[in-house]
């Protein structure tokens, strides 16, 4: 069974008798831990509850809803606590009940009950809780509790503690908490030693104290009273604490501090003063505590101004604590770093928290902290300029690792200008102090508003120069210790770079005209978009050129001096052939030239991609590829011409007497009836009709006999110029008897024919008899002309003669038919002959 014995009445009666109480004989060796009784009549006397359980000691005994209960109910059971829970019935506290008993700790919830005093000493009691909604302790309620060394009042309606509620008890713990209506509360003569840490937690509404309320309490090391209403302490209030380690009196209303409110605290460590509404401490408020550890001032309305100046030092009235290893300031109105923050704190002071207060600028002598690894946190205040930065100092005989100082400047409204730029250059390439701006960003000027400051380049910090000549504006450029003008034009005068510490200048001209009178300080020259055609003459003291986006097509290589350094993109740059020399210049000055791979040519294409021995290779390509196409053009439309005209042109061809085309024959222009004319004197009739005329006529040739062709009763002097007219050709056999025959006719004819047509048509054959008079001699030197007995006579003669198509291979039956031919041509030669000798 378990360790408790729990009886519940009847609810009828409720009353608790021996008689109908279970006889349960219960073993414990006669101790039962724990009996509640509830909602019961209690009877005279346990003793027989006892009994029936077989046990002769209670250690616990709750009482819960039952009748009142006194010392007859209690005395003989030997019990150790007392609990009395939720009940009416009991109207006083039964003090003088357990006086008798060996109870040591007594309890009562929910139960109400009016204070009663006593007269019988409890030696026993050590422990004493009241849950109730009691209203008033009496002077001397506890006076005979002369050993009780814990008592909790929470949870009560006690709106004043009186002077004696206390009087002669010595605690080792004093729980008032969780009492919201108490305003006034004199606890002195009570040996409350040491007073609890929660005495008086969460009270929310206690206005004051009275000066000896800690009166005796020289033991006590830790003191809370934050969360009250107190406005003002008295000066002597602590002053018996000589013990106090601890000291909590945040959330009040406090506004002063006493000057000498913490005198003889010598053992005080920590200090908490946070959430009140403190304006001044005097300087000698925190005199002799040597052992101050912490200090707490969050959330008040400090300025600290009103300390003095120690020899021309700006002290605070903490100047004396060298022992403090944080201090918490955040939250009030302090808008400067005192000096005994940076140079008496040096070997303990671990944090010290500025954050939330009106801090303007840091100058640079705010960051010279001696201490070693001190964090300053500045976190959330004004800050809009930082004074140049050096390193921290420090004793160098001190054998500590010197860490530095850290500052935590995230969250402030700094101006990222040119006063920022050393600071920011010494946090990149210093490693001490270290400045924490991991979320700091920019609030002015309005082109870096919200960028990262880590992330700031140097060159973007600059300032306006307030003295800048007419027409211009100025600025500084620490990052490159330049001054930038942009003027309208070439201003008269110029500020003096070393002045502000710089050492050149440099000038941007709107309204370009001349460049006189520029002094030697101005290095950088920007003249860029400003439509410039040709290039003005430059300074020779000027190291870099701005020539961007102008109209330059040609850059003359003059410019490209050894110290000379130039920007040409957006100009209009010819990349062609006929500027190979320029983009040669440009080229081996690449050097000088800063944005040289960024260069576009004026068809778009980059400078740095041409190869300048092939630069030509392009245009040479077009031009022959234009000539070839031109031709090509040419030739088609002049092939088209030749389509359509063709007969007309080789018609032309022929008439004036220019060789014809290959694959054009005469056959297929001149509308000749035949071939060849054969003229010949009666000598060699027989050697023409039978030899000479098969043989032409059977490699194509259509060949004229006058013989044939001459018809009875035609003039012979008219038949025959009709007859040379109609061949191509005539073939002459110049014999020994040619010219007196009639034969002769043709040869003039042939003759006149070939000159009115200017082509050569007369083919003179001399034979082996033939033998010229010397003037025919001359007549024939001057024209070409071949022997009839020479070997290649025949291949000679088809040479001269019109050009044939490829003949094709005679057939049998064609081959016939030319015989017959032939026949039929002698018999017809034969015929005619015998008419002309009639």
């Amino acid at each position: 069974m378990g360790s408790t014995v729990e009886q519940a009445c009847p609810e009828d009666e409720g009353r608790l008798t021996c008689e109908n109480f279970p006889s349960l004989r219960i073993s414990y060796n006669g101790h039962l831990p724990t009996l509640k009784l509830d909602s019961c009549r209690l009877p005279d006397s346990l003793a027989c509850v006892m009994e029936k359980l077989g046990v002769e000691v209670v250690n616990t005994m709750r009482v819960e809803n039952c009748s009142a209960l006194g010392g007859e109910h209690i005395t003989g059971l030997g019990l150790k606590e007392l609990w009395i829970e939720s009940t009416d019935h009991q109207k006083t506290l039964p003090l003088d009940a357990i006086a008798g008993t060996p109870i040591t700790d007594f309890r009562v919830h929910d139960s109400p009950f009016e204070f009663t005093e006593t007269t019988t000493q409890n030696t026993h009691l050590r422990r004493l809780e009241i849950f109730n909604s009691i209203k008033e302790i009496p002077s001397g309620s506890f006076r005979s509790l002369r050993n009780l060394t814990f008592l909790a009042l929470y949870g009560n309606q006690i709106e004043s503690l009186s002077e004696g509620a206390f009087e002669e008890l010595k605690f080792d713990n004093l729980s008032l908490a969780n009492l919201p209506r108490l305003k006034r509360a004199l606890i002195e003569n009570s040996s409350l030693s040491p007073l609890p840490e929660d005495l008086f937690k969460a009270f929310c509404g206690l206005e004051a104290l009275p000066e000896n309320v800690f009166k005796d309490q020289i033991n006590l090391k830790e003191l809370k009273l934050n969360g009250n209403k107190l406005k003002v302490l008295p000066e002597e209030l602590f002053r018996q604490l000589g013990s106090l380690e601890d000291l909590d009196l945040s959330g009040n209303l406090l506004e002063v501090l006493p000057g000498t409110i913490f005198e003889g605290l010598n053992n005080l460590k920590a200090i908490h003063m946070d959430s009140n509404r403190l304006t001044t401490i005097p300087h000698t408020t925190f005199s002799g505590l040597t052992n101050l550890i912490q200090l707490t001032f969050r959330d008040n309305l400090l300025t600290l101004q009103e300390n003095v100046k120690v020899e021309d030092e700006n002290v605070s009235p903490f100047s004396e604590l060298r022992n403090l290893e944080e201090i918490d300031l955040s939250g009030n109105h302090i808008s400067v770093i005192f000096d005994d923050w940076r140079l008496s704190w040096i070997h303990r002071i671990r944090k010290i928290d500025l954050s939330r207060n009106r801090i303007r600028c840091l100058r640079t002598k705010d960051i010279e902290f001696l201490g070693f690894n001190v964090t300053v946190d500045l976190r959330y205040n004004n800050i809009t300029s930082i004074g140049p930065v050096g390193p921290n100092l420090y004793d160098k005989k001190e054998h500590i690792a010197y860490m530095g100082a850290t500052f935590i400047l995230d969250h402030n409204p700094i101006a990222c200008n040119c006063t920022l730029h050393s600071f920011l250059y010494f946090t990149r390439n210093r490693q001490y102090p270290k400045f924490n701006i991991d979320d700091s960003l920019c609030a002015s000027p309005y082109s870096l508003i919200d960028r990262k400051i880590q992330d700031l380049p140097l060159e973007d910090l600059t300032c306006d120069l307030k003295v800048c000549p007419a027409g211009c504006s100025c600025i500084v450029r620490p990052e490159t210790s330049t001054i930038e003008l942009d003027c309208i034009e070439t201003p008269i005068e110029f500020p003096d770079p070393k002045s502000l510490n710089l050492t050149k200048s440099k000038l941007r001209v709107r309204n370009f005209e001349s460049l006189l009178n520029i002094p030697e300080h101005v290095e950088f020259l920007d003249l860029h978009n400003l439509s410039l055609t040709e290039l003005p003459l430059i300074p020779d003291t000027v190291l870099e050129l701005n020539l961007t986006f102008n109209h330059l097509t040609v850059i003359p290589k003059e410019i490209f001096r050894q110290n000379l350094s130039v920007y040409l993109v957006g100009n209009k740059i010819k990349c062609d052939c006929w500027n190979k020399e320029q983009i040669e210049i440009l080229n081996r000055n690449k050097d000088s030239i800063k944005d040289y791979n960024s260069i576009r040519c004026d068809d778009e294409s980059y400078l740095r991609k041409i190869v300048v021995p092939h630069i030509c290779d392009l245009w040479w390509a077009v031009v022959i590829g234009g000539i070839l196409v031109a031709l090509g053009v040419m030739a088609a439309v002049t092939a088209g011409i030749v389509y359509y005209h063709i007969r007309e042109i080789q018609k032309y061809i022929y008439k004036q007497g220019w060789p014809l085309p290959p694959g054009v024959f005469e056959e297929e222009i001149d509308n000749k009836s035949f071939d060849v004319l054969i003229s010949y004197s009666d000598t060699y009739e027989k050697f023409t009709v039978s030899r000479l005329v098969p043989l032409l006529r059977r490699a194509g040739y259509t060949v004229c006999l006058r013989c044939i062709e001459w018809d009875v009763g035609d003039f012979l002097p008219h038949k025959v110029p009709e007859l040379v007219e109609k061949s191509r050709r005539t073939v002459v056999l110049l014999s020994s008897d040619y010219f007196e025959s009639e034969a002769r006719l043709e040869l003039r004819a042939a003759l006149m024919n070939e000159r009115k047509d200017r082509r050569k048509r007369l083919l003179l054959v001399i034979t082996k008899d033939f033998s010229p008079d010397p003037s025919l001699a001359r007549f024939l030197e001057a024209r070409e002309n071949f022997f009839l007995n020479d070997t290649s006579f025949w291949e000679t003669l088809k040479t001269r003669l019109p050009k044939k198509r490829k003949e094709k291979k005679v057939k049998p039956s064609q081959k016939t038919l030319n015989v017959l031919m032939t026949t039929e041509q002698q018999m017809l030669f034969n015929s005619k002959m015998s008419l002309n000798q009639l």
